[in-house]
């Protein structure tokens, strides 16, 4: 028995259309791709706006730790206006005073001045709506409590309670300086 070895050769045009290879891409596979580059654009955009916030938030939280370690410092080295309650202060703007080089300041003139300087230094470094208080003491309490605000999410924040669940308050770092603390220095 013999073998026949034939070959079939078909040129492309001699198959129909039917059976033709596809060459490119379908309008449909470039309209789902270009779709899935957008939506990535967009989680990219806004995590880069969540990155800018935090980072804006951290600024924020550093110059308020800045503001009640230098009110605590200015408290350290009066001691005597510490003592006699020259630094409680429920916020506000502080009376303008100033004790200079040169100046004869008494222990109140001092905290007065020192409140002063705090406020315009806090003014400068933008902490928006910003404010702090100083409560506390040898008379009332153990501690001086320093507390910064401000409107961390920018929304018109007035609230002074500190519960960062309610909307209406403020943003808020207390500081604690221990009330002996205070006496022991230039004694």
């Amino acid at each position: 028995m013999q073998v026949v070895k034939t070959r079939l050769s078909l040129r492309r045009s001699q198959i129909g259309p039917s059976h033709s290879r596809q060459q490119g891409f379908s309008l449909i596979e470039v309209l789902i791709a270009l779709l899935v580059l957008a939506v990535g654009f967009l989680g990219s955009a806004s995590l880069q706006s969540v990155g800018v916030k935090q980072t804006q938030n951290t600024y924020f939280r550093t110059q308020a730790d800045l503001l009640a370690r230098d009110l605590a410092d200015r408290m350290r080295s009066n001691p005597l206006g510490a003592r006699a309650n020259d630094y409680d202060w429920a916020g506000g703007t502080p009376a303008s005073a100033s004790c200079g080089a040169g100046a004869n300041c008494d222990a109140s003139t001092m905290a007065a001045a020192d409140l002063s300087e705090a406020f315009a230094w806090m003014q400068r470094a933008s902490l928006p709506a910003g404010d702090f208080m100083i409560a506390g003491g040898p008379a009332g309490a153990p501690y001086f409590q320093i507390t910064v605000l401000w409107d961390e999410r920018r929304d018109g924040a007035v609230g002074r309670n500190c519960n960062p669940a309610d909307s209406a308050d403020m943003a808020c770092l207390i500081v604690n300086v221990d009330a002996d603390d205070v006496s022991q220095i230039n004694r």
